[in-house]
């Protein structure tokens, strides 16, 4: 199958489309989800379905699923801001740390759409995403990548100019051009269209964590390269707990009223019977003084 390739133009100059050998240094460098929006977002990972989350650690492996009215923004490690609009169906294929002491961040888009955003590529680092019909590799652009199921795949480039290769084909997309193929097929130029800036406009937005946040994580649980070393998945958090997450035995309550009320209720019951001691005596004083009482009235001359 043919692949279009899509490389970054540096000074007017083609990028080599040949991949440069990436050698891994064996540990994780995870992306986060910085915002979600909308209820119907779902990370798979370990062949387990979990709910998506902001702060939610992405991983080598991990699929991302959203459905409508749903959209992620999301920061790797390199400091790349990217968001995923709602109905796409996003691939981690590498979220790794190099050799070289930079960061290679590959997407596969099943369908979908994905808005990137790379003001600086740090030195030694790599940003690809893959559709059915192209791979995109960059350096510092902003461009929008989109596919749907059949595999028909677009990008439309906002800032910077974008190398396209097929095979024998090649071609430069600049600012506000697009390129579009087909699996299988040979690549399509056109102009930025109504439809796109649209998008573009409508996703451009992303929220993301500043340097001195992003240093602040990656402190967190001794480094960011450990923590999936530390928790794979969730259940692996209670492996953290001490006695493996056991809870305490609560001491079991005795739930006798009386032991709380100290027999009040034998109390009040001759109060609601009327049988209290001494209300009899009470009851005999108050009729002798309605008889004196009466006797009084009696006497009087009116």
């Amino acid at each position: 199958m043919k692949k279009i390739v899509i490389l970054m133009l540096m000074a007017g100059l083609f990028v080599s489309c040949k991949p440069k050998k990436k050698v891994p240094d064996g540990k994780d460098r995870p992306m986060i989800v910085a915002l979600l929006i909308g209820k119907s977002g779902k990370l798979i990972r370990d062949q387990k379905t979990l709910d998506l989350k902001a702060g939610d650690f992405l991983y080598s492996s991990d699929r991302i699923e959203l459905g409508a009215k749903t959209t992620a923004d999301i920061q790797t490690a390199a400091g790349i801001v990217f968001k995923l609009g709602e109905n796409s169906t996003l691939d981690i294929a590498n979220a790794i740390k190099l050799t070289n002491g930079g960061t290679y961040d590959a997407l596969e888009l099943k369908k979908g759409s994905v808005f990137a955003k790379i003001q600086k590529m740090p030195a030694g680092s790599e940003f690809t995403i893959r559709t059915p019909s192209f791979v995109a590799g960059v350096r510092g652009t902003e461009f929008l990548v989109e596919s749907d199921e059949s595999g028909k795949s677009k990008v439309a480039v906002k800032e910077g100019k974008v190398a396209v290769s097929s095979g024998d084909k090649s071609s430069v997309i600049e600012s506000g051009q697009t390129a579009e193929a087909e699996s299988g097929s040979d690549f399509t130029t056109g102009s930025l269209g109504k439809l796109e800036e649209m998008k573009i406009a409508s996703m451009s937005k992303i929220s993301s964590f500043s340097p001195d946040q992003w240093g602040s994580i990656e402190g967190s649980f001794g480094g960011l390269d450990s923590i999936k070393d530390k928790i794979p998945s969730m259940d692996g958090l209670k492996d953290m707990l001490p006695d493996g997450g056991k809870l305490p035995e609560l001491p079991k309550v005795n739930l006798n009223v009386q032991d709380y009320t100290g027999g009040l209720e034998e109390k009040i019951k001759p109060v609601i019977s009327g049988k209290v001691p001494g209300v009899e005596n009470i009851q005999k004083e108050a009729e002798k003084a309605q008889e004196k009482l009466n006797e009084l009235k009696n006497k009087l001359p009116f």
